[in-house]
């Protein structure tokens, strides 16, 4: 699993929550060197960078999962990290928009409740 970040904030909190169930992970950011060379290698790659369609093809091994966390907004379009033509070797890819955002919005309302609860 590759996950490759602009930030360590999300980067090493996932790699951290992956390891717990036991996934090897690589962390990469945009100073690694061929970048390419290892998403290609990974059966899950996880982009969260913030750059527009960063992530290519020939960087995404074939049926591998691609999650894509980034959102780049032009205008009123939203864009994500992984280019659309990662589509054609990907096994599974998250959209953007409406793939992880929804997740999160519910995550929060989620912990929110929780949070809300424990506080009584």
């Amino acid at each position: 699993m590759v996950i490759i970040v602009k930030s360590n904030i999300f980067g090493i909190n996932m790699a951290n929550l992956l390891l717990k169930k036991k996934a090897i992970v690589t962390i990469c950011n945009l100073n690694t060197k061929n970048i390419p060379y290892f998403s290609s290698k990974a059966d899950i790659v996880i982009v969260a960078v913030g750059k527009k369609y960063l992530v290519k093809k020939n960087w995404i091994k074939q049926n591998a999962v691609v999650i894509d966390v980034g959102i780049n907004k032009e205008g009123k379009k939203v864009y994500g990290d992984v280019d659309p033509s990662v589509m054609e070797v990907a096994g599974k890819i998250t959209p953007v928009p409406y793939g992880v955002g929804p997740i999160t919005n519910v995550m929060l309302l989620v912990n929110t409740m929780k949070s809300f609860r424990s506080s009584k």
